[in-house]
């Protein structure tokens, strides 16, 4: 008895685990829909996109390049590891990083509704709210080099004002990471980001 109960169990074991790869597949396939584009840059395109899972929209980055080569994919990934290690309300949170069914990688981040800096300088704002917004970018840059990494492409294109006062900081794309006495540097035990790696990368 206690046999075929045992038997039983690892049939009903293997069972489970086949569900709940399919449903990861099913994710990869079905998770992100209603596609369409908000942005473009050098290296990487920007869609608007449904998650299905959270039921919201958010932003997702995609490698412009068709058949992009080893060293723009790593580029590419490399980026959105340090912006994901970056956790400040005034730069822009990472949700997820992937491989798609076409065998490309993705990362999904806040959609971002509003201007950006220069478009907003435009709109004349007071000295009140420009103020503000260089305190949240003085904040937001203070913390990621406290963490120990420096973006070295800050500008006002890559810093977006959204309509309720939030300020985020965008396009980690050529950041690299420092290690000093200075800095509460990347913890020795967080294996995610190589420091040799990522800076030969830049």
């Amino acid at each position: 008895m206690t046999s075929r109960m045992s038997l039983y169990e690892k049939a009903h074991d293997m069972q489970a685990e086949k569900l709940s790869l399919l449903e990861q597949i099913r994710a990869i396939d079905l998770r992100y829909l209603n596609k369409s584009p908000v942005g473009e840059g050098a290296m990487k395109k920007i869609l608007s996109i449904r998650d299905e899972v959270t039921s919201r929209e958010v932003a997702m980055a995609l490698i412009r390049d068709e058949n992009p080569s080893d060293e723009i994919i790593e580029n590419f990934l490399r980026e959105a590891k340090i912006t994901a290690a970056l956790q400040h309300p005034n730069i822009v949170p990472v949700y997820d990083i992937g491989i798609n069914k076409n065998r490309s990688p993705y990362f999904t981040m806040k959609l971002l509704k509003g201007c950006t800096l220069d478009e907003f300088i435009k709109t004349k704002p007071s000295i009140v709210e420009i103020i503000d917004i260089f305190k949240k970018i003085c904040e937001g840059m203070a913390y990621a080099h406290s963490r120990g990494i420096i973006h070295l492409d800050l500008k006002p294109e890559n810093i977006y004002v959204g309509k309720f006062g939030d300020v985020l900081i965008c396009d980690w794309g050529l950041a690299r990471i420092l290690c000093s006495a200075d800095t509460e540097e990347i913890p020795a035990d967080d294996d995610s980001l190589d420091v040799a790696e990522v800076n030969h990368l830049t």
